[in-house]
């Protein structure tokens, strides 16, 4: 998405997005459900990451709260 974009483009995301995520509970199953890139991969087709363990105001009507 970032390359068809074409500009630089602000990413939210909490500092953590990097970190590997697993999904299932039967340990030999699980799979890894983490962000497939490093931050550097993505800043180099664009993004500009604005990292937040905190809400972020976005607009008066847009609050990322997760």
């Amino acid at each position: 998405m970032l390359g068809k974009i074409g500009k630089q483009t602000d990413v939210i995301a909490h500092p953590d997005v990097t970190d590997a995520k697993f999904s299932g509970k039967d340990e030999d199953k699980r799979k890894n459900i983490a962000l497939p890139f490093q931050l550097k991969e993505l800043e180099k087709l664009g993004a500009k990451f604005r990292l937040s363990k905190n809400p972020v105001k976005i607009t008066a009507d847009i609050i990322d709260d997760r």
